[in-house]
């Protein structure tokens, strides 16, 4: 059996209340598992401190093994991926 990687999954979305919320998963052979929620209302939309959730997660999985980020398309995502 070859190496299987990791997809991460990050979606942003506001609560009724107007909190802005991350959630963050990920998807592998077996499966997908989501893993953590943030409240990102302090600093919504901020492309350094989106990259900085991104960067920590993707450091917990272990950056050789992911293989994909996937987010949606919101600003600050389309500049952190750049």
């Amino acid at each position: 059996m070859g190496k299987h990687g990791y997809s991460i999954i990050s979606d942003g979305w506001t609560h009724t209340r107007n909190k802005s919320i991350i959630n963050f998963m990920v998807n592998y052979y077996l499966g997908s598992m989501f893993i953590e929620s943030i409240d990102e209302s302090s600093f919504a939309k901020s492309n350094e401190k989106t990259f900085e959730l991104l960067d920590r997660f993707i450091e917990q999985i272990r950056e050789n093994n992911v293989v994909q980020v996937i987010t949606n398309n919101g600003n600050n995502y389309v500049l952190v991926g750049k």
